[in-house]
């Protein structure tokens, strides 16, 4: 049985105790023959129960005795998991009018149960506000909770607010499911900082989810502030609670967005380190560019070596060539380049390869061997997508040479 099942059988239950009370309203034969029904339930023989209940119901026309056997009726039927004839059985306790006020109230609160257990959305909420205005008095936390969910079922949204706000206010223990019920529907309404807010107090109650961590965190993204994403994702991420590679790979590019190179480096640099993250070709490369948005030289040429190691590729090579240029360090720059030209793992199509040739014979100007620059530039001449680049680098030699 669910949780809305359970609370039915347990006020149907009181129900039945107390209505056999009234023996005076009884006949003694029918009197006795419900005490009989009514034990028998109570050691939970239910077809026995069941009939002789449905005997009794053909023997006897006394109103008050039919509402009972209808309530012990329904009483079966919910613990064989038969809503839908529970609730029939409860309606004709309820019709018959001949109860106390405090019988048919609670007929009606488990008759609204009843509705939203054979999801009978509409019902279920009318018949619950229906009771509620008969006995507010008698409210509790439950009840409020499944009036926002028969809203929720029809996705009426901001009327599942308050009644589940009111769950909360009641129980201040209450299980999860309630203060995501809140938080869904702030969501789907676009109400980020209700939603936000409605999430920091689930996590007030839940702080050892991850995964309602990182529903903070998309709920932040979703309002385009990822600067609060990140201060939300700090201390789970920290504390090890969120050690996915979805995880690494969001809080390192957080970092980058703050405006923070460097911790987002080392941030995935250490997973990858721990072996919370793959040293794929996709995470290196995003390792190697925040190294370089880093301006941390020595980390970045590391970076770029292991990527060559795993994915060998013209424009990693061209990129640590890059580094080298930045650094003014033209010989290893070209021990770079002809390396990549070694590489037996490399294809190379005819444009990359013009372009670290290129390179080559810029790095030669720069180490002043004009005679190997020319070398390599001259037959780029006739290379059309480099052809421009290599005429002027030649013309620059010939100044030089002229000086």
């Amino acid at each position: 049985m669910n949780m809305i099942q359970r609370t039915i059988f347990f006020i149907c239950l009181m129900s039945v105790s107390v209505s056999l009370l009234a023996a005076a309203k009884l006949p003694k034969l029918v009197y006795q023959k419900l005490q009989i029904a009514h034990s028998l339930m109570d050691t939970e023989q239910w077809l026995e129960a069941r009939v002789l209940l449905e005997k009794l119901s053909a023997e006897t026309n006394h109103k008050y005795a039919q509402a009972l056997i209808a309530q012990s009726q329904g009483q079966i039927a919910i613990h064989q998991e038969n809503m839908a004839l529970a609730l029939g059985y409860f309606e004709k306790a309820l019709e018959l009018q001949v109860l106390d006020e405090l019988a048919n109230n609670q007929l009606r609160h488990s008759i609204s149960q009843l509705h939203c257990s054979i999801e009978e959305w509409i019902p279920c909420r009318e018949k619950m506000q229906e009771w509620m205005r008969l006995s507010p008095e008698k409210v509790k936390a439950s009840d409020y909770i499944v009036l926002a969910q028969a809203y929720a079922a029809t996705e009426s949204w901001k009327d599942v607010i308050d009644p589940t706000s009111q769950a909360l206010k009641l129980n201040q223990n209450a299980p999860k499911s309630w203060h995501q019920m809140l938080v869904v529907s702030h969501n789907n309404l676009a109400q980020w900082p209700e939603a936000i807010s409605a999430q920091e107090s689930l996590l007030a109650h839940f702080s050892e989810d991850a995964q309602e961590w990182r529903r903070l965190v998309s709920l932040h993204l979703n309002r385009e502030d990822s600067l609060s994403a990140l201060n939300s994702m700090r201390l789970p991420y920290e504390r090890g609670l969120m050690t996915t590679e979805s995880d690494v790979r969001q809080m390192t590019l957080l970092l980058y967005h703050a405006d923070l190179p460097y911790q987002a480096a080392r941030t995935l640099r250490k997973a990858m380190d721990r072996g919370r993250t793959e040293m794929s070709e996709k995470n290196m490369t995003l390792l190697a560019g925040l190294w370089v948005e880093a301006k941390s030289f020595n980390d970045a040429v590391v970076a770029y070596r292991e990527l060559i190691h795993i994915s060998p590729k013209r424009k990693w090579y061209k990129q640590l060539a890059s580094l080298y240029f930045q650094e003014k360090n033209w010989s290893t720059a070209i021990d770079v380049i002809k390396q990549a030209g070694q590489d037996n793992k490399l294809e190379l199509n005819e444009q990359e390869q013009d372009d670290l040739e290129l390179m080559h014979g810029m790095a030669l100007i720069n180490l002043s061997e004009f005679k190997k620059a020319k070398g390599i530039l001259e037959p780029l001449t006739n290379r059309e997508s480099v052809k421009s680049q290599a005429e002027n680098w030649l013309s620059y030699i010939a100044q030089l040479q002229r000086v």
